[in-house]
């Protein structure tokens, strides 16, 4: 836009919806007032300019009432010198009244219970919302500005489900602030009601609902810049999300940090991750920046920046901001470079093409270094080289998965009790539960825990549910540096339980077991497990039930006997020895004969000599001589990965 103009300076509309103390407000409005200065707008009629946009371009809203005047306090910070009377500051309702739930910011939502202005509520009266003006507050009534030019926002992340007290029947509530459990499950009700037919999600949490929101008050061109879960890039439940965007956006910016340092190590002081970019949280996080237009399928890349580094000082992130959009010209497609500022590697960047991120997953995060990922994503899609005939599928195409855990357990709807222990002589069914990073340190493993059937329950469903228990079972929430394994197989067929989940095949065969324990714990299953599943915090995959499915994996219904047969021999010989964590997995020789026996004795027939390499491999510079040299390589390069290595 034209800066130079003060109307169309003033005439700026900049959101956010979640402002809480209102840095990102003040960082927004320096900026316009920057550029405006810059092109001469200020020059005759800087005070009114100034005043105009501090208090009509820019909008924040909150439920926190002392957020509302910490912001109002942050904006005048911007230009202190100057008299600021009245702002689009508004502190919004979010608790049940009457019958009524009032969601807060997104009840501007047209779906919401309000019909996208919350002054149309029922039983609204002026003391719902509240204005900051120079008077202190003002009830009024408000409604988000439509054709928003910018809506910023780190909102929160919440969601229904995950864990909690399973002994309360409101499940780790999104609305656990209220007092009255009846209320939260009012609220959690309408915002579920909200968020129906929209790409948002209850279970993707209220971050998905503030994206829907910035959806729907941007105009043409207009831009959001959001700090959210870093679950939004592969999480199934943020698939809409993703969706939207690709449809409906350029997406300019998706950053991500891989910095694990902490930010205390003092004692008694709970060490938190660089990881993440708020203070408040140690969720691992994303910076996702999208303009409102439709994508040049051809033409438009996505930069994905990976860090090493989070800033530690403003100069930092200066300095790292203008280094990012001075590499941005003439880069190609999925070409990456490094980011080095002052002689120091700051993480690297590429550009990927938007089409390429449609569906599925936004995979290009996982990894710091690009060409790891590339080379994962060439070995899921079977088209890499000496290891392009090796068969991959997907889990769901081979096997079925167990029971949900909660369906084993849960106080109000499982069909069991359990108890840890390993006492055989307990009475119950076996069963493998928690998962400890001291105990299930070799390939196979026994019961940790027993089911007990409750007497209040169908007998048929106990039965069917027993009968889906198998020797196989993936983790479903791995920790890199201290667990060591990604699958293991039991002694006797059993259910796995919240830290497990059982895997029973289609087609049954003797090794099917065995080859996929091995691949799972090789390092090209641990490869496509990272590149697939989530990444809640720095150093963990997590993989709930609707990834494992889609979990891309060796298709051991293609192998031959004499492959499986090989696959139980491996399985035998390596079982009861020990594994060093995954931290460690460049000095494990356990791991390192797993691999080399997997590509040998069980994948030899499916590699291709150098002479079947690509060109652009070969161009790359990439000429193992055999697939074990090839995941060796591999190895080398993932065990550099600071995710390996981070301790949550």
């Amino acid at each position: 836009m034209d800066f130079s103009d003060p109307d169309k300076v003033t005439e700026l509309r900049v959101v956010d919806p979640a402002c809480g103390s209102g840095t990102l407000l003040m960082a927004a409005a320096q900026e316009i007032l920057k550029r405006a200065r810059r092109s001469g707008a200020l020059d005759s009629r800087s005070p009114e300019v100034v005043r105009a946009v501090l208090e009509e371009a820019v909008y924040g809203y909150d439920v926190v009432p002392a957020a509302i005047h910490l912001a109002a306090s942050t904006l005048c910070m911007a230009e202190a010198s100057q008299v600021i009377k009245d702002m689009n500051l508004w502190r919004v309702q979010h608790e049940v009244v009457g019958t009524t739930a009032r969601l807060g910011s997104l009840d501007f939502l047209a779906s919401s219970p309000s019909g996208g202005n919350a002054g149309r509520l029922d039983l609204f009266d002026e003391e719902h919302f509240t204005r900051m003006t120079g008077q202190g507050e003002v009830a009024e009534n408000v409604a988000m500005p439509p054709n928003c030019d910018l809506v910023i926002a780190n909102p929160p992340y919440t969601r229904a489900g995950g864990p909690g007290k399973e002994a309360n029947t409101i499940w780790n509530p999104m609305f656990g602030s209220l007092l009255d459990p009846n209320d939260a499950r009012v609220m959690q009700g309408a915002l579920k009601d909200t968020l129906t037919n929209t790409p948002g999600s209850l279970y993707a949490g209220l971050g998905s609902g503030f994206v829907v929101l910035a959806d729907e008050n941007l105009k043409e061109k207009g831009r959001l810049a959001f700090v959210l879960p870093a679950t939004l890039l592969t999480g199934s439940r943020w698939g809409g999300i993703r969706k939207m965007l690709l449809e409906k956006y350029c997406v300019d910016w998706i950053v991500v940090s891989h910095d694990k340092r902490h930010r205390a190590k003092r004692k008694g002081v709970p060490g938190r991750l660089w990881v993440s970019f708020s203070e408040s949280t140690r969720h691992a996080e994303v910076l996702i920046v999208a303009t409102k237009k439709q994508p040049h399928a051809s033409r438009h890349c996505v930069r994905f920046v990976n860090l090493l580094h989070n800033p530690d000082e403003p100069v930092q992130a200066m300095a790292l901001t203008r280094k990012l959009l001075a590499m941005d010209e003439n880069d190609l497609p999925l070409e990456s470079r490094a980011i080095d500022i002052g002689g120091k590697l700051w993480g690297n960047i590429i550009h990927v093409p938007q089409e390429k991120l449609a569906g599925g997953a936004w995979f290009w995060a996982a990894f710091v270094q690009p060409d790891l990922v590339m080379r994962a994503e060439r070995l899921r899609q079977r088209d890499y080289g000496a290891t392009r005939q090796i068969p991959v599928t997907t889990i769901s195409q081979i096997a079925e998965l167990g029971p949900y855990h909660m369906q084993v357990k849960n106080p109000k709807h499982g069909l069991f009790t359990i108890t840890e222990t390993n006492d055989p002589l307990r009475a119950g069914d076996p069963a493998l539960w928690h998962y400890s990073a001291e105990r299930e340190i070799r390939l196979e493993v026994t019961a940790n825990a027993r089911l007990e059937r409750r007497a209040d329950r169908d007998k048929e469903k106990q039965d069917a549910m027993l009968a889906r228990k198998s020797r196989l079972h993936i983790a479903s929430d791995l920790r890199f540096a201290p667990q060591r394994l990604a699958a293991v197989l039991t002694d006797k067929s059993m259910l796995g339980v919240r830290s497990w989940v059982t895997l029973a095949f289609h087609r049954e065969a003797p090794g099917k077991e065995e080859a996929l324990c091995l691949w799972l714990n090789s390092t090209p299953g641990l490869l496509l497990r990272i590149l697939h599943g989530n990444r809640p915090y720095l150093g963990r995959s997590s993989v709930p039930h609707e990834l494992i499915r889609t979990m891309p994996v060796l298709d051991v219904n293609l192998l031959s006997d004499e492959q499986l047969g090989a696959a139980l021999r491996i399985f035998e010989d390596l079982k009861d020895r020990t594994l060093k964590g995954f931290s460690q997995i460049l000095d494990d020789p356990v791991r390192q004969e797993l691999n080399a026996r997997l590509c040998e004795e069980v994948l030899a027939g499916a590699a291709n000599s150098i002479e079947t390499l690509d060109d652009k491999v070969q161009e790359q510079g990439v000429h193992p001589e055999s697939l074990v040299e090839l995941v060796q390589e591999l190895t080398q390069k993932l065990a550099l990965e600071p995710t390996l290595h981070a301790r949550h």
